[in-house]
């Protein structure tokens, strides 16, 4: 089979259903849901929209740079907001080196903001950046040999630096094209914004079902292209990996990698993307990840989640302030 089988729109997440009219009747979250859904999403989703094709027509550098000066603005409208609070103590839980200095730890909590202003802004430009040779690879060794083995390639990757091009980059830089997963997000309009971007490049990113799952198992043993599976997305309002002393999660895309390749016998390859300085990158594909096999599925997933924290957490550790999950995360206390 070719990709191209698959019809794209298969891609595109499902709408939620608005609320009726009734809603109005009923108490204030039913009024607030539908406010939400017939108001507040359409509006904000025109802005985004207006705003994703207005920053299409600069040059990448500038719309890199305008996110920049947006995530400024950002930070202080919202700097008391749950989410914006979270960001703060996670960096420090992170990196407890920054917390005995203030002017240190005030930098490191501005450049978070700004890799993630600029990193929503490049959604507009994310296939210029590649074409334009912004994104430079290392441990291209590591991809080569995989490709001669003739097994499916199955990509392991966090949300560091600009995680869009991470998919960019390897429906280009392979053999084959790829597809990978992803979680809606709660605007549908800005899903759209999304899909249709997707669609340009000619990335088949499915959202999470069982149809995504079999559409995924049928393309890697057909050899019709590889996978691309971000394995610290957000489930149950939490980020399970890196596990930051927390016991290996039993569910979630690291175990889904896991028993996709053990499924199409495909060699796991973990990758991250990092932000150099302004629009440029660097793609690091590290060397595969050899799951153990002893026969006994039950005791080899907690080690192999495991192993693959131990690839990601240091290099998370590392380099927190591009890391895009900072906010999701909920560690408990005394953490």
């Amino acid at each position: 089979m070719k990709l191209e089988d698959i019809p794209f729109d298969v891609t595109r997440p499902l709408e939620p259903k608005g609320p009726g009219l009734g809603a109005l009747r009923g108490g204030p979250a039913a009024r607030r849901r539908f406010v939400a859904h017939w108001i507040a999403d359409p509006l904000q989703g025109g802005i985004n929209l207006v705003t994703h094709h207005a920053l299409r027509l600069l040059p990448s550098p500038w719309c890199t740079r305008f996110g920049g000066a947006m995530a400024g603005l950002a930070r202080t409208r919202f700097a008391q907001r749950p989410f914006a609070l979270r960001i703060a103590a996670n960096l420090s839980a992170l990196r407890p080196d920054l917390a005995a200095d203030p002017d240190a730890f005030r930098d490191s909590h501005a450049r978070w903001w700004a890799n993630a202003g600029r990193a929503y802004a490049e959604y507009s430009v994310v296939g210029r950046l590649w074409h334009e040779g912004r994104v430079e690879v290392a441990g291209m060794e590591h991809l080569d040999a995989a490709q001669k083995t003739g097994r499916p390639l199955v990509f392991a990757g966090v949300h560091l630096g600009n995680w869009e091009l991470v998919f960019v980059a390897l429906q280009n830089l392979p053999e084959k094209p790829m597809c990978g997963t992803f979680q809606p997000e709660p605007n549908r309009f800005a899903n759209t914004v999304v899909h249709n971007l997707r669609k340009r490049y000619g990335g088949y990113v499915f959202p999470p079902g069982k149809r995504s799952a079999m559409h995924i198992v049928r393309i890697l043993k057909s050899g019709a292209a590889n996978l691309v599976m971000f394995v610290d997305e957000v489930r149950g309002f939490q980020i399970h990996l890196p596990l930051l002393g927390r016991r290996p999660p039993e569910r979630g895309n690291a175990v889904n990698v896991l028993k996709i390749a053990r499924v199409t016998n495909a060699v796991i390859l973990p990758v991250y993307m990092l932000r150099l300085k302004d629009s440029r990158f660097r793609l690091t594909i590290l060397p595969p990840f050899e799951p153990e096999a002893s026969g006994d599925a039950e005791r080899d997933l907690p080690r192999n989640v495991t192993g693959l924290n131990d690839i990601f957490e240091p290099v998370i550790r590392a380099n927190v302030e591009q890391w895009h999950m900072l906010p999701e995360l909920r560690l408990p206390p005394g953490a």
